[in-house]
């Protein structure tokens, strides 16, 4: 979708219903860093942020929620898998309508103040035709107990699937170092880009300064060897300097470099 056509869809499906948002996250396609979208998102003064490449956890909320979704539709979908589009408005309702962890109330009730009915009606047509022989009023009366049996499976299942996720995720994460302005750190540089030729014994090299601590998770380097480059990168992605200052894992972890105020690779 050209990023004309992409604006004027977002226009209809989300700024009309929520006017526009402060930040707008997305990946580094082509529409998203061209000049129309950039210029536009000036003009209607949204922060652009950009993913940064090999650092998934970037825009962790909608992958994560697309994981619910799933979830949901696994439960209730036929087993050709075909008929999935017509269960999306439930899953949707059943998502809105759950309580938040994060914020401690629903989604639903965080927009309008109030919590939603339970069940809300939903005709399609399948209903329709799976009791032909049956009087409207009963076959509404079955559609809407139905639809609350789906909801009540659904949500148990997403609730076990976000408990076994979070067990999984959690079985080999260890609680971050805090890092302070001043300490030394190795930084592994092995996708940033360099003007040398080669770059495999980089790394070993790479020892910085933390000029600045922006959260428990994001550090800010003072000395990186060119002047245009600030350096912000994740925890993750170093070590404080030491002995042992460089293991496995973290050979494994890729940096995210701030150029002119933008993350790349």
């Amino acid at each position: 979708m050209e990023a004309e056509a992409c604006a004027e869809r977002f226009l209809w499906c989300f700024a009309r219903y929520h006017w526009w948002p402060d930040a707008i996250t997305s990946d580094r396609g082509s529409n998203w860093v061209g000049r129309f979208w950039r210029h536009m998102c000036k003009l209607l003064g949204i922060d652009q942020q950009l993913s940064t490449a090999y650092h998934p956890q970037t825009d962790g909320g909608p992958e994560r929620m697309n994981q619910e979704v799933q979830a949901y539709l696994r439960a209730v979908i036929n087993q050709n898998q075909n008929d999935w589009d017509k269960w999306v408005p439930a899953a949707q309702m059943a998502l809105n309508g759950r309580v938040n962890t994060s914020i401690g109330m629903s989604p639903f009730f965080a927009i309008h103040g109030y919590e939603p009915k339970s069940p809300v009606p939903l005709v399609t047509e399948a209903y329709a035709e799976e009791y032909p022989q049956h009087s409207p009023e009963t076959r509404a009366k079955k559609f809407v107990t139905k639809l609350q049996q789906i909801t009540d499976l659904c949500q148990a299942s997403m609730a076990t699937a976000t408990q076994q996720q979070e067990r999984f995720a959690n079985r080999r994460r260890n609680a971050a170092e805090r890092f302070e302005v001043g300490d030394k750190v190795w930084l592994d540089l092995r996708n940033y880009a360099s003007e040398r030729p080669k770059k495999k014994f980089d790394w070993l090299h790479a020892k910085y300064t933390i000029s600045k601590v922006l959260d428990p998770y994001t550090v800010e380097l003072a000395d990186l060897p060119r002047a245009a480059i600030i350096g912000s990168t994740s925890t993750n992605s170093g070590e404080r300097d030491g002995p042992n200052a460089w293991s496995a894992t973290h050979r494994r972890s890729t940096p995210s470099i701030q150029v002119d105020g933008r993350l790349t690779k």
